[in-house]
């Protein structure tokens, strides 16, 4: 029997991701360029999964700019929940 691998969303500031960026590994290069791209201050929305270290699927940046991918993240996980 295998266990089905269920990718998390993890938020962290950008200042604190990169005090703990040793930890993560990149799938592709897309959500590092997305990453590097952030501010200190934004919010980073990983999507991560179980392996050596946390692998980061897909990234997303949170800040007042684009509250729309905020709404949308909060959906999506509402309705996942029911």
């Amino acid at each position: 029997m295998t266990e089905e691998i269920v990718p998390r969303l993890k938020l962290i500031a950008k200042r604190d991701f990169d005090l703990v960026r040793s930890k993560y590994r990149f799938v592709t290069e897309a959500p590092k360029l997305i990453v590097e791209s952030a501010q200190p201050w934004d919010v980073l929305a990983l999507t991560v999964g179980p392996g050596s270290g946390l692998k980061v699927w897909d990234a997303k940046i949170l800040n007042e700019q684009n509250e729309a991918v905020f709404l949308q993240l909060l959906r999506e996980g509402i309705q996942e929940a029911f």
